[in-house]
């Protein structure tokens, strides 16, 4: 079937926003999940139980409170980040060359193809510098759980855990996500998607 490019830009949207919407209530309904048994586990505590009991219910309160919390976002946070390399990839196949070659890696090896297709530079995207940065702590994330001891780069992804604010922790050499920067990170790459899709409707064909 052939689509209006118009159209299929506008399916493509959908598709992207979709995906991206999809990974933040998988977030939210994880989040009330917890809670709900957080708040189950305290009331609990409140009444007489068994020594042993308490214990158990203890350790699983701060199992929730810590390290579940904290993979929960990890997890979202690289699922936003698969769905924009996604977007980039499939805009230059669907509206591209589809033999497109990347010459380098990362977030960057986006900038020369969507250049030579569709003259458009991604890295006038407003927010490029902080996706650059999420893409660092995010393949230390991915390829080395986080730990800073194992990366060539320590100096450079400290920095760009520095530039991120608040949000990202180094604790005990780990990297360690908070809440606000999924969010902040969602609408960036809700951003750039539609800079993207909007950038090639310029190109006259």
């Amino acid at each position: 079937m052939n689509y209006d490019p118009k159209d299929k830009l506008n399916i493509f949207r959908l598709y992207f926003q979709l995906n991206l919407n999809g990974v933040i209530r998988f977030y939210r309904e994880s989040k009330r999940l917890v809670n709900k048994e957080l708040t189950y586990i305290n009331i609990i505590l409140q009444g007489d139980i068994p020594k042993q009991d308490r214990k158990i219910l203890l350790s699983g309160k701060n199992e929730y409170l810590g390290w579940f919390r904290e993979m929960l976002i990890i997890n979202c946070f690289l699922l936003i980040y698969s769905h924009l390399e996604e977007a980039l990839s499939r805009t230059l196949r669907e509206f591209g060359n589809s033999k497109t070659v990347y010459k380098s890696s990362g977030i960057d090896r986006f900038k020369k193809p969507f250049i030579e297709e569709f003259n458009l530079r991604i890295c006038d995207f407003p927010k490029w510098n902080f996706i650059v940065n999420c893409s660092k702590i995010r393949n230390v994330i991915l390829h080395a759980n986080g730990n800073l001891s194992l990366t060539r780069d320590t100096d450079e992804v400290r920095k760009a855990c520095s530039d991120l604010g608040t949000n990202v922790e180094i604790r005990r050499a780990k990297i360690v996500l908070h809440e606000g920067l999924l969010q902040e990170f969602y609408d960036a790459v809700e951003d750039m998607i539609e800079f993207a899709l909007q950038g090639i409707t310029k190109v006259k064909r």
